[in-house]
């Protein structure tokens, strides 16, 4: 019902969201006004009997073996990053059975010395001439022979317990997926939902642990996402459509630092994030094709709608005084009509995506 709605919206998110909630609600025709009305002053009083955001790790004595972990990296003109990487893998406290590095790197300007300065590591270096983030990914999927798929990115930095802490929540919470989170230098703090242990609705693959198991169901990356956003969104969200049981867990963290170079934006791609739009005046950060293209694929069209106004509505928000805020504003409002028209060219370019794709290669069995 409405009031179980509001209720849930109070709960866990405050008055404040929930009140946006309802505005929400009222704009787009989700109930009727009186309706949402009385359901808000029926819930004012609301609250739960106790600190819904308190948590205990969960714990178990009975523990089934460790499975044996793959560690996936993809690189792409970042060698510096990855050596950084290896070295962290070397310390690891849980070693993993292999490391399978994606290396798409034009072959003019590879770094043959890998193997060479990494010899000590189980380390398989697997190169492609031609580049795509889910083309590579995929790749290594298909050469891994652990029974659980460590992603990581290239330009991410570990702690000596990683694998550990993974393969530690795998078993103690009785999941099928371990994510962790990543701090990025000049981003701030991050979101107060990802502060807390939780019941996963992202896939970071900068820091991740799947069971096999789960992706031979779900399929591996679609092939739209190649050069575009959203790849890891995609495969998380058929993962969770697939009954697989997903957390995440604050504590499990990487430096992920967002390499000036190399990576998705050789294809032009994550070029303005939205951390540095509401930095920069300049700067607007809109959904890439690849995004819209996801939000067809499993949200209803009242819902892309609203994405795409919020996104409009995004180029307003900036931070700072007072000052960079209205000159912020006032630069989106001017450049509004130009927002307008860019969304609904991604939009319909997104939509002709629907008729190529999707392009899902499945993962064979294990033989167990």
């Amino acid at each position: 019902t409405l009031d179980d709605e509001f209720r849930f919206a109070r709960a866990r998110f405050g008055t404040r969201w929930a009140a946006w909630a309802a505005t929400r609600a009222t704009m787009t025709g989700y109930a009727p006004f009186e309706d949402l009305a009385n359901a808000w002053l029926s819930t004012q009083s609301f609250a739960l009997a106790s600190n819904p955001r308190s948590y205990e790790p969960l714990r178990t004595e009975h523990r089934a073996p460790s499975p044996a972990v793959s560690v996936l990296i993809p690189t792409l003109d970042r060698y510096s990053y990855l050596r950084t990487i290896l070295a962290q893998l070397r310390a690891q406290t849980a070693a993993a059975m292999e490391i399978i590095v994606v290396d798409q790197t034009p072959a003019e300007r590879r770094d043959h010395t890998i193997p060479t300065d990494f010899s000590d590591l189980p380390l398989e270096i697997i190169s492609l001439d031609t580049t795509g983030q889910c083309t590579a990914r995929n790749t290594g999927l298909a050469h891994a022979r652990g029974d659980a798929i460590l992603f990581v990115d290239d330009d991410d930095e570990i702690e000596p317990d990683l694998v550990a802490r993974h393969l530690e929540q795998l078993a103690s919470a009785h999941v099928d997926v371990s994510s962790g989170v990543a701090h990025e230098p000049s981003s701030g703090q991050l979101p107060e939902a990802f502060t807390r242990r939780r019941a996963s609705d992202v896939f970071p693959t900068h820091n991740t642990l799947a069971l096999r198991r789960v992706l031979e169901r779900s399929g591996l990356f679609d092939l739209a996402y190649d050069h575009g956003t959203r790849a890891d969104g995609d495969l998380g969200m058929r993962i969770y459509l697939s009954g697989a049981v997903m957390i995440l867990e604050p504590s499990i963290a990487v430096l992920h630092h967002h390499a000036p170079r190399g990576g998705l934006r050789v294809h032009g791609a994550r070029l303005i994030t939205y951390g540095s739009s509401r930095r920069h005046i300049t700067q607007r950060h809109l959904p890439d094709i690849t995004e819209l293209y996801c939000a067809l694929r499993y949200f209803s069209p009242r819902q892309v709608r609203e994405s795409l106004v919020q996104s409009a509505v995004g180029t307003l928000s900036g931070r700072g005084s007072p000052m960079r805020r209205a000159l912020k504003a006032a630069y989106g409002l001017l450049l509004m009509p130009v927002t307008a028209l860019q969304l609904r060219h991604r939009l319909s370019a997104a939509r002709a995506m629907l008729g190529r794709y999707p392009q899902i290669p499945t993962l064979p069995r294990h033989a167990r």
